[in-house]
């Protein structure tokens, strides 16, 4: 993640923050202080449909 951040600097993308952690855990994160949710290749490992819902009730 320390190397995408750094990337993101030297594209003058500061304003960008990456954030690792949980998919549910969207304490703190103001809800129009973003525009995009990127569930990269961890979709296939939730337990199940309702724990998707979940998450993307969760992101809207």
């Amino acid at each position: 993640m320390q190397s995408i951040q750094h990337q993101l600097g030297t594209l003058d993308l500061s304003h960008v923050e990456l954030l690792h952690r949980m998919e549910i855990n969207f304490e703190g994160i103001d809800l129009n202080s973003f525009n995009v949710v990127i569930l990269n290749s961890i979709v296939q490992y939730f337990p199940s449909v309702d724990y998707l819902l979940q998450v993307l009730e969760g992101a809207i």
